[in-house]
């Protein structure tokens, strides 16, 4: 069991946190593999913040347990921490002081620190060391704790909301170019956000949240394969053997135009469709904020089902 584990930076089982008889999560079952970067989708208050509290051991979970880095949630947090770096919303820097002490500061606080790193990032941003931190923008702030996030090299990076502000050019050359040269050393990256279109450019793995509740866990590639849209204008009407197949869903029909959902089996749905007469016929994939909408619309269907 320990050997299996240790391909994973974080192993959960029923893992779930209640505030004052208020779920924020409920028996959590998540295996995050090594080296990815690993999307944790969903609105506010969904659980995302409290997951990556309950690995930080910043909270003690209400029932199940946990694995992070091979290290237990509960009993080795600090082992945990060490290790790991958490850059939230809410931006923890000393803003009496300069840049560069801060940076001195922070780099007391690690056994590894990659100097080299950080002043490569440090002049592309354009962040100068001889300001105090108040004296800077809120995005360069926010730059600056990107940077003293990265610099100690931590087998697990955790964004919470990281971005939020930021201009959306910054934003794409930190995915880009960062988060690509981290997860090539080989790191773990959980970025928590509801910002999907965003995830949907870097993740290799997205788990969706809603109320406290995991609804899906894949792989970016297996979820965009089982949602595929096909569009198709019919000359003629389908048997209703086509329309029994149970690869097909959500279907909307405008005059002689077609659209629907294919879960499974594609090749052979889109080959059904040519061989039907028609004038137009084109594919195309859910992005993740569809997808995501599609399991929420189900699983309010499921609630108000069994109410």
């Amino acid at each position: 069991m320990e050997g299996e584990h240790s391909r994973f930076t974080v192993a959960t089982a029923g893992l779930s946190k209640h505030f004052n008889g208020n779920t924020a999560l409920e028996h959590l079952n998540l295996m995050i593999p090594q080296g990815i970067v690993f999307g944790l989708l969903g609105p506010n208050g969904s659980g995302k913040t409290t997951f990556l509290k309950l690995l930080m051991g910043q909270l003690q979970p209400t029932a199940g347990h946990g694995s992070c880095l091979g290290l237990d949630i509960c009993t080795q947090s600090l082992e945990i921490r060490q290790q790991t770096t958490y850059l939230g919303e809410d931006l923890q820097l000393y803003t009496y002081m300069k840049v560069e002490d801060f940076v001195q500061f922070c780099q007391g606080l690690y056994p590894r620190w990659n100097s080299t790193l950080l002043e490569h990032y440090r002049r592309e941003f354009g962040i100068p060391y001889g300001k105090r931190i108040n004296e800077l923008s809120f995005g360069m702030r926010t730059q600056l704790a990107l940077l003293v996030s990265l610099a100690p090299e931590p087998e697990l990076l955790l964004l919470d909301e990281p971005l939020a502000g930021l201009d959306p050019l910054f934003r794409q050359r930190f995915f880009n170019t960062v988060l690509a040269e981290t997860i090539a050393r080989g790191k773990t990256v959980i970025i928590a956000s509801h910002q999907l279109n965003e995830v949907e450019r870097i993740a290799d793995r997205v788990a969706f949240l809603y109320k406290g509740r995991l609804l899906k866990e894949s792989t970016l590639e297996e979820l965009k394969a089982a949602n595929r849209v096909i569009r198709v204008a019919f000359l003629e009407e389908p048997p209703p053997s086509f329309w029994q197949m149970e690869e097909i869903n959500g279907l909307v029909r405008r005059d002689n135009t077609f659209q629907f959902n294919v879960t499974a089996n594609f090749e052979t749905v889109y080959q059904k469709c040519r061989e039907i007469p028609h004038s137009r016929l084109e594919s195309m994939s859910k992005n993740l904020e569809e997808i995501f909408l599609s399991l929420l619309q189900e699983k309010i269907r499921e609630e108000s089902h069994h109410g």
